[in-house]
């Protein structure tokens, strides 16, 4: 577990977080952070919460976050995220909660989202998505 919000944090999320292999919890909220995701996210496999919400973190959400199968936790909101929400995130279907709101993300929602058969609470507001939530998410 690393819990590191509220502290002030500034500079890159470091691609080297990929070497805590056996991590489950990882809280960088509410810091300064900026810069991209680091693609290597995707080889902490173990991750079952991720919090990052309330930084600068820029670029797009990295396709790799699909490797994160049992993640149940996901919080980017209120960031500087751009681009679409990758087709990826389909494969967390552990995913209960799920905060994207307060971005600058856009495209369409993807029907992949409604294998989130677990998602409990979903924040996609204030972004400049289009669309409809697939049906497969709401039946």
């Amino acid at each position: 577990t690393v819990r590191l919000g509220l502290n002030g944090l500034n500079g890159y999320l470091p691609s080297e977080l990929s070497h805590l292999t056996q991590l489950s919890w990882l809280a960088l909220d509410d810091n300064s952070l900026e810069g991209p995701i680091p693609t290597q996210i995707g080889k902490i496999e173990t991750l079952t919460y991720l919090r990052l919400d309330n930084n600068f973190i820029s670029s797009t959400i990295p396709s790799e976050i699909g490797n994160l199968i049992y993640l149940n936790y996901l919080r980017l909101e209120k960031n500087k995220l751009t681009g679409t929400i990758p087709i990826t995130i389909g494969k967390l279907t552990s995913l209960e909660m799920m905060y994207l709101n307060e971005n600058y993300l856009t495209g369409t929602i993807h029907s992949e989202i409604g294998r989130l058969r677990k998602i409990e609470r979903l924040d996609l507001s204030t972004n400049s998505l289009q669309g409809t939530l697939p049906s497969t998410f709401i039946n």
